[in-house]
């Protein structure tokens, strides 16, 4: 009897953490959808509790704020692009190569997901504010441009390591801020993209940079000034 007493609290147990994994879940969709629909100013925490069916009061078991939900949004939002890069990325070798690729995996990952290219950018913009609520998304964004420095860093070192971080800012900031600015012209495009030499041009200038970097100081570009 006792077994079996035993058994059915396992059974309740496990039940209970799958429901509340279901709607972990199902709240991290909805902030998704509302957050890509109307931005993270303007989603409410309300919005959200109503498109997952359930109390406000039970959202805040999860979440204690709008802008903790936006942080796990865009948390997992980035791991699945950087899962994209790493499929795309294989076995390429050549710099130039793993440049395209990695543009592409972004270029391939807004175009099939069009709300999380809109999220990505506000998140850029409220970070800009430097409010205390929303800075935990600048931990999300900086943790995506170290992934990518490590895909694209070549070379070892302190040097290495700072050419590979401002080629991946490079790299996120100019394919984001042209994608973005295409929707922002044409909120109805379904395809907003990069043209080839647009491509090409982005590639020429990360690998300038590289090139740059292992010239002698005396041939080196001279720095850009302070704006």
């Amino acid at each position: 009897m006792q077994a079996a007493d035993s058994g059915n609290v396992l059974a309740f147990a496990g039940a209970r953490e799958r429901k509340k994994h279901l709607t972990r879940q199902e709240l991290l969709a909805a902030g998704r959808r509302l957050f890509g629909e109307q931005g993270l100013y303007e989603a409410r925490i309300e919005d959200v509790s109503e498109s997952a069916g359930v109390a406000k009061g039970t959202l805040y078991g999860y979440f204690h704020s709008k802008e903790q939900l936006a942080f796990e949004v865009v948390s997992l939002g980035f791991h699945d692009l950087q899962r994209q890069v790493r499929l795309q990325l294989g076995r390429a070798a050549r710099p130039s190569e793993r440049i395209e690729r990695i543009l592409r995996a972004h270029l391939d990952f807004f175009e099939r997901n069009p709300d999380l290219l809109r999220v990505f950018h506000q998140v850029r913009g409220v970070l800009k504010f430097n409010q205390p609520g929303w800075r935990p998304l600048r931990r999300a964004l900086m943790q995506h441009m170290d992934f990518l420095a490590d895909q694209l860093q070549q070379r070892s070192g302190r040097d290495g390591r700072a050419l590979a971080v401002q080629q991946a800012r490079t790299l996120f900031g100019i394919v984001s801020g042209i994608l973005s600015l295409h929707v922002a012209l044409d909120p109805h495009t379904r395809r907003p993209g990069m043209s080839r030499p647009q491509l090409r041009g982005v590639i020429q200038l990360l690998r300038t940079l590289d090139l740059d970097a292992a010239a002698p100081p005396a041939t080196r570009s001279p720095k850009a000034p302070a704006i």
